[in-house]
């Protein structure tokens, strides 16, 4: 079951997504400064943004996970860690932790004290696959849910958008009349 509520703002025809993850149609600017490895404007955002660090990309990895892959420094591990101390625990779409994806020991050193459990991707057991593949469908239906709202959003502008422009036909037309 979804954890979401979208409503719909008569005035404005916009969506909203609550929820206790931060979601968006797009990822936050953290995400492309993670992607970029500008550890230091990343480090600055994390501070002043921590909300952005709960991210959860559609295909389910968080913004710890690209953080400890991309090879972050552990001043920055640890901004991540403690703006969303929660996505330590959190595994991507294939059941695999942040420790899974750590490419430094000494950053899986720091994170292991975050951590309840020390899983490797190599001790997966049954269990770890069968969340994977509950959690890869809450994602995939959660990435559905976006898509259709997006195209609804897309359609509720385009309507808006024909009825101006057979407004402004049908002024054009009167004018016409009157030549």
């Amino acid at each position: 079951m979804l954890n979401h509520l979208f409503f719909r703002s008569s005035a404005s025809r916009t969506h909203r997504l609550l929820s206790t993850n931060y979601q968006s149609q797009h990822p936050p600017i953290l995400f492309d400064l993670i992607l970029q490895s500008d550890w230091a404007a990343a480090k600055k955002r994390v501070t002043n943004h921590p909300h952005e660090a709960r991210y959860k990309h559609p295909r389910g990895y968080t913004m710890l996970h690209c953080t400890v892959e991309s090879g972050a420094p552990i001043e920055f591990v640890e901004a991540m860690v403690n703006a969303f101390p929660q996505g330590v625990e959190m595994k991507d779409w294939k059941g695999r932790t942040v420790l899974d994806m750590c490419l430094y020991q000494e950053t899986k050193e720091f994170l292991n004290k975050y951590s309840n459990t020390d899983s490797t991707s190599e001790g997966a057991d049954e269990d770890a696959a069968a969340n994977s593949s509950s959690s890869q469908m809450y994602d995939d239906k959660l990435y559905i849910i976006q898509q259709i709202h997006k195209i609804s959003d897309e359609a509720t502008s385009l309507e808006a958008s024909c009825q101006r422009l057979r407004k402004e036909i049908d002024v054009l037309i009167a004018k016409m009349k009157h030549i």
